[in-house]
């Protein structure tokens, strides 16, 4: 028996796949081994932005408890070992992390440039390209990707602030941006 169902989602809707595969072994019937493939459509996707949460888990948390609706976490670095915590502790999480100034032993890269919610993501830490001085060389390296968003932490400061066609946004270590398919929000913790 083969079933098919279909959802036909509006137009210009951001859509997450997963495909969910379910092997079953059935004695009744001469030992054969049953394939189902589950199409899973997520509607929509949620992104969770946070920086430099040097061993601050709890309030990003406390967000993703909340926030059941959230689909991927962008950590931009200090400390990896926080992001790793809240994966484990999220495991349908899809997690991104890029390593910071403090993630001395981290085998994670500098920066990621990621699709995600119809726009091009340049995520890094931000030591790397002098932030401390202004966002205008991670506004440089995004564009040179092709890139819309520029997503860095380090300063420990709020930025948002647009380079040509290139937004940049540092949430600070005391908030945190969600980025969803229609809009971009800062939220302090």
């Amino acid at each position: 028996m083969l079933l098919h169902t279909y959802l036909i989602p509006p137009k210009k809707m951001v859509l997450q796949y997963q495909y969910i595969h379910l092997y079953i072994f059935c004695e009744k019937f001469c030992k054969t081994l049953i394939f189902l493939t589950i199409f899973v459509i997520i509607i929509g996707m949620k992104i969770l932005v946070v920086s430099d949460t040097h061993r601050q888990v709890n309030k990003v948390k406390e967000i993703l408890w909340d926030n059941p609706d959230i689909t991927n976490l962008i950590h931009l670095g200090d400390m990896v070992s926080d992001a790793e915590e809240i994966k484990s502790e999220f495991p349908n999480l899809t997690c991104h992390i890029v390593k910071g100034n403090n993630d001395w032993c981290s085998s994670e890269r500098e920066f990621l440039v990621l699709n995600l919610c119809e726009h091009n993501i340049f995520a890094t830490h931000g030591h790397l390209f002098g932030v401390r001085q202004g966002a205008d060389m991670v506004a440089y390296r995004a564009n040179s990707f092709g890139c819309d968003l520029a997503l860095y932490g380090h300063t420990h400061i709020f930025n948002d602030q647009t380079f040509g066609t290139v937004r940049c946004l540092n949430p600070s270590n005391k908030g945190y941006f969600i980025i969803t398919d229609t809009e971009i929000t800062f939220n302090k913790f």
